[in-house]
């Protein structure tokens, strides 16, 4: 992939309400933008009257550097139709990967929690930028890294007041709470992206399990979503699984799990935002924990 690519060459959904879209409307919208090593993924709310109006999904060649990272930066934003306005409301940029750890918020200290960090992921606060990301309705904190060249872009690119971090795992775990599904007893939710998915399960109103995963296919898939039931010692049998994100109901991952497990369902649309019939061309999972 050279960095002269067509970005639209890589868009595999997209919808946009051209009925609300209004370009003159930019500083009531909330821009968030999800990135992994292989996948990009866009959003824009309208958050004065909380309507969804634009979702994008990209996906592309792996990122093997932090400079091939931003290359593909530079391109999308180079070439995207609306994206590179500076004047949101709010830019919300959520990270996927691995680099990540989950303390109850009373870990305030911020030596302690670069302890419990560098337990999980190697950083350097020379190459890496720590930021935080909260649940309060569980008093949960997330404490993660991104590469500084990424930060400093998106920096360049956004005034810094306007620009907010997030990670993958802290904006799944707070859609489930907003959606009251940390209710659901014996209930496993997936968030699935191309080659990594998150694993979140509650026990009577408090986060039991969080993790993330990378897998190469759905053998890889199943075989660290039954490790989990494993090590928690539930059971397939009497387990439900809830499947959100990026993947296909006819697809080989999800007949691989529909095998083992008697209760696979796919998650509805978040609530806390509507959505007009548009979105209705992609499945209500997709994008759960970006809106």
């Amino acid at each position: 992939m050279g960095i002269e690519a067509d970005i639209y060459e890589w868009l595999r959904f997209k919808v946009k309400d051209e009925s609300k879209f209004d370009i003159n409307l930019l500083r009531q919208y909330i821009l968030k933008v999800r990135l992994a090593s292989s996948q990009l993924e866009i959003a824009v709310i309208d958050s004065d009257n909380s309507i969804a109006l634009l979702y994008e999904l990209y996906e592309f060649e792996s990122c093997k550097s932090v400079l091939h990272l931003q290359q593909v930066l530079q391109e999308f934003w180079k070439q995207h139709h609306c994206i590179n306005a500076g004047f949101w409301k709010e830019v919300i940029i959520c990270i996927v990967d691995t680099n990540f750890v989950i303390l109850p918020a009373y870990f305030y200290e911020a030596d302690t929690l670069l302890a419990f960090l560098r337990l999980n992921t190697p950083y350097d606060m020379e190459l890496h930028h720590i930021f935080e990301h909260k649940n309060a309705f569980l008093n949960l904190k997330c404490v993660f890294y991104v590469d500084e060249q990424i930060s400093t872009w998106f920096r360049n690119v956004y005034p810094e007041h306007i620009v907010s971090w997030q990670h993958a795992t802290m904006s799944f775990i707070n859609q489930l709470t907003n959606n009251q599904h940390h209710t659901f007893e014996r209930c496993i939710h997936v968030e699935i992206y191309a080659h990594f998915f998150i694993v979140v399960i509650f026990q009577q109103n408090s986060l039991l399990f969080c993790n993330a995963f990378t897998y190469h296919d759905s053998n890889t898939f199943l075989y660290f979503l039954l490790l989990v039931v494993d090590e928690l010692e539930l059971t397939t049998r009497y387990t439900r699984l809830v499947l959100y994100g990026n993947f296909s109901e006819y697809g080989a991952l999800y007949r691989k799990v529909k095998a083992y497990f008697r209760q696979v369902d796919w998650a509805e649309r978040p609530k806390s935002i509507a959505f007009s019939r548009v979105f209705d061309e992609i499945p209500e999972y997709m994008g759960y924990g970006l809106f």
